[in-house]
């Protein structure tokens, strides 16, 4: 077999693999004509933001009270 055979099976392989990528955007043409798909994708979207802003806030929270916690409660926990 010379490397030319095996080049042009490689070349065949690459553009099976583009046909893949297409297999897997499949489902977005299913959301694109459901109206009803799209009001929710749409409102999920637009909730993941307000949900990051929630979640760095409580993230803020937590540290900020272990920080005090460690601050207030360091080598108490081993007087016995």
């Amino acid at each position: 077999m010379s490397t030319d055979e095996g080049g042009a099976g490689l070349a065949v392989l690459r553009v099976f693999r583009i046909f893949r990528i297409f297999r897997a955007l499949r489902p977005l043409r299913i959301i694109a004509k459901a109206k009803g798909l799209q009001v929710l994708v749409k409102t999920f979207l637009s909730a993941v933001g307000p949900a990051c802003t929630t979640f760095g806030i409580a993230l803020g929270v937590f540290v900020i009270f272990g920080c005090v916690g460690m601050q207030l409660f360091a080598g108490t926990c081993n007087r016995y």
